[in-house]
């Protein structure tokens, strides 16, 4: 199964289990769809992650951006917490604003 596909279930997660705000599920929805439209794959190098950063900060202001990588961070760390994956990619993506 491919983690994009866990996609409705984290997001049912984030509703039911962490009672998120219905506009900011949508904004992880918007995120992270855009996330996996971007790298084509399930758990992308370290280099893809930066070239996905580099291209929001070229498309959105600084706030936005700060709310997507935070939007992959938690979706990883959910994937990783759920043993779905062995390790968060995006631990080793370190960003500075």
């Amino acid at each position: 199964m491919k983690l994009q596909d866990r996609l409705e279930q984290y997001l049912e997660y984030c509703i039911y289990r962490k009672e998120l705000d219905s506009k900011t599920v949508k904004a992880y929805r918007i995120d992270l769809n855009q996330f996996f439209s971007f790298v084509c794959c399930d758990v992308p190098e370290k280099e893809t992650i930066e070239r996905y950063i580099t291209e929001l900060h070229k498309k959105y202001k600084q706030k936005t951006v700060k709310r997507k990588i935070a939007s992959l961070k938690v979706f990883y760390a959910y994937l990783e917490e759920e043993e779905i994956i062995e390790e968060n990619p995006m631990r080793r993506v370190h960003t500075k604003f």
